[in-house]
């Protein structure tokens, strides 16, 4: 079964879309990629937090947040505590993105 996510269009008729961001070079390299490469709207980073895991407790949300401001896209910030809240997380933060993109044209 093949399933299509319709992605908004900006009026520049770019496809809006989300970027993962742990605050790392590849993210970044990811995010620039999008923007120059395939002409995307970079709506929202999007940085999830593992609570059982010390190491990503210790990522710098004020460091994130810098980021995104420094770069003029807002970031997201989701914490989990399994797997399975992960995977629900994604999908209920898929739904919640998707009527955000569409509400801000």
């Amino acid at each position: 079964m093949k399933t299509e996510t319709t992605l908004n269009k900006t009026e520049e008729g770019k496809s809006k879309v989300v970027v993962s961001w742990t605050g790392g070079k590849d993210g970044c390299f990811a995010c620039y990629k999008a923007i120059s490469e395939c002409n995307f709207d970079v709506a929202y980073l999007l940085n999830f937090r593992d609570m059982k895991k010390s190491g990503s407790r210790k990522i710098n949300r004020e460091l994130l947040s810098a980021q995104s401001q420094a770069i003029g896209i807002p970031i997201l910030h989701i914490d989990f505590m399994s797997y399975e809240e992960e995977f629900n997380l994604v999908n209920t933060t898929h739904s919640l993105l998707m009527d955000l993109c569409s509400k801000t044209g």
